[in-house]
């Protein structure tokens, strides 16, 4: 069975988001579901940036974990 280096795991995020942050390049978040309706059922992909400065992010996680109820 393969080790997996934790450690040299979480240094490699911590360069590769330090190099985004260089470049402007913001992190989104992606979340694809089924939506059936009419008995039909379609494919959604919801894709938002991710950031400290808004809640855009948290808010748009819980409208659609919860539809309309959030």
């Amino acid at each position: 069975m393969k080790e997996i280096n934790y450690e040299l795991l979480r240094k490699r995020r911590e360069k590769i988001l330090k190099l985004r942050a260089q470049a402007n390049e913001q992190q989104h978040i992606g979340l694809g579901y089924v939506m059936t309706v009419d008995g039909k059922q379609y494919p959604v992909m919801a894709c938002f940036p991710v950031g400290n400065e808004t809640e855009e992010a948290t808010d748009k996680l819980k409208y659609l974990l919860n539809g309309q109820k959030s």
